[in-house]
This record gives structure tokens, sequence and C-alpha cells, in this order.
């Protein structure tokens, strides 16, 4: 919007430029050569240079008020931008404060003496070769839900 009101200042601006051109000329055919003829021609070209300094006056204003609006507009955008970002990290980090947890009460405290499932699945996991795997394992004694309970503190 602010673009199209620039337009209309050049034009207006333009106009402004030939009309003063155009009273000069006949202020000097009125005035210098006393040609009375020209002297309502000329009182209207300052009659119409009055209306397009007038007309310059209220599109400048209105310029102004239009780049007003755009830049609240445009900063407004990136308040919301910034304020959608801002929770967009906040749900990221939540997110990945969730995973923490969950993974941490996932987590089988490994007791000395007592060996989970869990901990066998790491043991697999650990090691590539799935037969050094079951070789690690067989030695182990899977703990009950019993001896589980009794180990655990509360």
């Amino acid at each position: 919007m602010s673009a199209h009101i620039k337009r209309q200042i050049d034009i207006v601006k333009d106009n402004i430029y030939f009309i003063k051109r155009e009273r000069d000329e006949l202020y000097y055919e009125v005035y210098v050569s006393c040609h009375e003829r020209w002297l309502p021609q000329y009182e209207f070209t300052l009659k119409g240079l009055d209306e397009q300094y007038d007309e310059l006056e209220w599109l400048e204003k209105k310029y102004c008020i239009e780049l007003r609006k755009e830049r609240c507009k445009r900063a407004d955008e990136e308040r919301k931008q910034t304020f959608d970002d801002l929770i967009s990290q906040v749900k990221r980090l939540m997110h990945l404060e969730n995973e923490k947890k969950v993974k941490q009460t996932n987590e089988v405290e490994h007791i000395e003496g007592v060996v989970t499932e869990d901990s066998i699945e790491e043991v697999k996991q650990v090691t590539e070769d799935p037969i050094e795997a079951v070789k690690q394992i067989e030695h182990i004694e899977v703990a009950s839900e019993e001896q589980l309970k009794e180990t655990t503190p509360p």
C-alpha cells in the first residue's frame, strides 16, 4: 500500500514541477511583458499549484501513517514468529525431558549378584557376536521378581 502512495507522491511532485514552470512563464507574460490577458491563466495556475501542494501534504501524511501500520504489522509478525519458535523449543525441551524421565524410570538398577533380563539384553547389545553374548550370559543367574523386591530399596 505504501508503494502505491509513494508513486502518487512522485506524480504530484512532477505535477508541481510542471505547474511551477508554467507559473514562471505566465508571471513573465503578466508582470514583465504587461500582457494582462494572461492574468486569469496565471491566477488559475497559482490556485492549481496550491491544490497540488495540499494534495502532496495529505499524501505524505497518509504515507507516514501507512509506513507506521506496516512497521507495526511487521513487528507483530516478528513477535508472533519469535513466540512460536519459543513455544516449539519449550515443547521440544519438555519432550526431551519427558523421554529422559521415562528412560530413567525404565532403567533397573544393577544390584550386585542379581541380574535382570534387561541387563542380559544390554549385554547382548554390547557384544556384536551373539555366541560370545551367550557365553557371557551362561554363568549369570536370572533374578526372580521376589529377589528383585527384596534387594531394591523402597
